[in-house]
């Protein structure tokens, strides 16, 4: 699936989320927190959550994990990374070469 064919969602015109990505990139889409509000990353992690299963968001402050907490049952918050998760995030493949 090329770039052009790519599903690509608007979430209340501050965010467009490509729920392709993780099919042509091998990584999912994520939410990059930061110079977001913490309802804006509450919103965009629910929409993701709710067509894949699951979210996450780096760069995550305390004011975000409040936020996404309080909407989505089971979300958690690691203060040190900064990273809110909620659901079950796919394994990725590793591809390694042993000599």
């Amino acid at each position: 699936m090329d770039r052009q064919t790519s599903q690509k969602y608007d979430v209340d015109g501050f965010a467009r989320l490509d729920h392709d990505r993780e099919t042509r990139q091998g990584i999912p889409e994520l939410v990059y927190a930061e110079g977001k509000t913490a309802e804006q990353v509450a919103h965009i992690m629910h929409a993701l959550y709710d067509k894949q299963g699951y979210a996450l968001a780096s760069r995550a402050g305390p004011s975000h994990a409040e936020a996404v907490c309080a909407r989505l049952d089971g979300a958690q918050y690691d203060p040190t990374s900064r990273l809110l998760t909620i659901g079950r995030m796919p394994r990725q493949k590793v591809h390694q070469t042993y000599q």
